[in-house]
């Protein structure tokens, strides 16, 4: 089905989206929320009700790529029959039709009931947030009416409602906007220090994500943490549980020069492991947590599993091609050569193990039995780490 986009120039964004919609829209405007969404947090459950009204309404919604928050719109009017107008940021050397379609395909959208706008800037990738100001600006000069809902004080999105015509803005959905912004930290479980006798497994540890999980779509993403009111619907548990109802693990390109994609493991112990999980404030989230899935390391070098080649940076040009997705910077006082890291290029499907080769572990014995709730049967040993 054909694409319905409209390249926009640079500059003046409210004038050309205004001159190619002639119908009435809004923008439903939220600031920065906490980076693990929950489909319990206030700004989204009233955010869906704001869609839910203007959409009934009879008008277009602009929104945006970028912030969870004009994405959590993008999902839920898209998925819910609304009209939509997108701002496809398209950075310096990429394809405006490219990263249209990618937008389309990542959100499952119509194109029939959707209109996108990709904006062709210098600002390169790396330093999106720089395009935000103007971004936000563009669309609300751009929209009909204005709807916010959890909004920073002071901050850039304020400013700018302050500069609204007070007539385009209703202001009754708004609630306060939360405290304690950044996501706390949980303390991992203790467990005791010792070793697994005859250990000979490499290990593929899960973490929380506060975005898709690798081989999830932006849609099914949004549509898991909207639907999960008990909670966190993207936690390590539901990672690992992912894996074992998928049959797949899906490689990832985080921390990878060049952007290969590949499947991560380690060849320590897992109560060796328990030690290098440690807490990542930038991140917000572990490096890893104890719950994972450990295969034979002979099947694994058998389908093409290797040990990462640790040095350093300068050393990734001068590689062989066929090597360079496994490299790994050793970082500073060679600090990353501990963690014994194994890959596997792209993805690994749990099909082809042997009989006997997968072995699920987990921290206790509750998070066993809240993995076979998830997940049903699970067909392979399970190793306990606190017993």
């Amino acid at each position: 089905m054909e694409l319905n986009y409209i390249i926009l120039k640079q500059g003046k964004i409210a004038e050309q989206i205004g001159r190619a919609l002639e119908m009435k829209t809004a923008l439903v405007l939220n600031s920065r929320q906490r980076k693990s969404l929950s489909g319990t947090d206030e700004w989204m459950r009233r955010t869906a009700r704001v869609l839910d009204e203007l959409i009934a309404g009879g008008y277009t919604i602009l929104s945006s790529l970028e912030m969870t928050t004009y994405e959590f719109t993008v999902w839920y009017a898209g998925s819910h029959g609304g009209r939509l107008a997108v701002f496809v940021p398209v950075y310096g050397g990429e394809d405006a039709r490219d990263e249209t379609l990618r937008c389309m395909t990542d959100f499952g959208l119509d194109p029939r009931r959707t209109v996108f706008f990709p904006y062709v800037t210098d600002v390169p990738r790396q330093r999106h947030k720089d395009l935000w100001p103007e971004r936000d600006a563009g669309l609300m000069a751009a929209a009909g009416l204005v709807v916010p809902v959890s909004i920073r004080p002071g901050g850039n999105l304020e400013t700018l409602l302050a500069g609204i015509a007070p007539e385009k803005v209703r202001r009754g959905y708004m609630i306060d906007y939360p405290e304690g912004h950044p996501v706390k930290r949980t303390k991992l479980p203790e467990m005791p220090r010792k070793m697994l006798p005859g250990w000979d497994c490499l290990t593929h540890w899960t973490s929380s994500s506060h975005g898709p999980f690798p081989g999830e779509t932006s849609a099914e993403y949004y549509e898991s943490i909207f639907g999960d009111t008990a909670g966190f619907s993207h936690s390590a548990l539901h990672a690992l549980g992912r894996i074992i109802g998928s049959g797949v693990i899906y490689g990832g390109s985080g921390g990878i020069r060049g952007g290969r994609r590949a499947v991560s493991f380690t060849a320590d112990d897992p109560y060796e492991s328990l030690g290098r999980m440690f807490w990542r404030s930038r991140r917000q989230r572990y490096t890893f947590e104890p719950y994972g899935i450990a295969f034979d390391r002979a099947w694994l070098e058998s389908i093409g599993a290797r040990p990462v080649i640790y040095g350093a940076d300068e050393d990734y040009d001068e590689m062989d091609e066929s090597d360079q997705p496994f490299f790994q910077s050793s970082g500073r006082d060679n600090r990353w050569e501990g963690e014994r890291e194994w890959r596997i290029a792209g993805d690994l499907r749990l099909s082809g193990a042997p009989p006997g080769s997968i072995r699920i572990i987990v921290p206790a014995r509750a998070d066993e039995e809240r993995l076979r709730e998830y997940v049903g049967i699970i067909p392979v040993e399970v190793i306990v780490l606190s017993e």
